[in-house]
């Protein structure tokens, strides 16, 4: 029962940098990781990181496309005015600002460009 909110915001305190969620769940499991290995007895524990190990955490996605999930994990309310300026993205909110196009193709069309895209 992962409570990644708590990951986000105990992590920008400590670091002054802004998770995204999925982020917060890999840096939250090498912290475990590595907490678990200073409270085994056992260094044999092969599901524990030795507390100096170097881990690289590769994040993709940016904090400013979960506003919801930002706002609530740093105890603030949704009103984008209060988020940190890491919780925007310039090219989001443009997007947030436009009314989405879908346009519906059909199967055939979609299986041949894919076998044209990767024959």
């Amino acid at each position: 029962d992962y409570r990644y909110g708590t990951q986000i915001r105990s992590y920008y305190e400590r670091h002054s940098y802004l998770l995204d969620p999925h982020g917060a769940v890999a840096v939250g499991v090498a912290e475990h990781l590595q907490q678990r290995h200073s409270e085994s007895e056992s260094s044999t524990d092969t599901t524990a990181l030795p507390r100096d190990a170097r881990v690289l955490c590769m994040l993709t996605a940016h904090a400013a496309k979960f506003p919801a999930v930002i706002a609530e994990a740093l105890q603030l309310s949704a009103d984008a005015a209060e988020l940190p300026d890491q919780a925007r993205h310039p090219n989001l909110q443009v997007l947030r600002s436009k009314t989405p196009v879908f346009t519906a193709v059909p199967l055939e069309q979609c299986e041949a460009f894919l076998r044209s895209a990767i024959a």
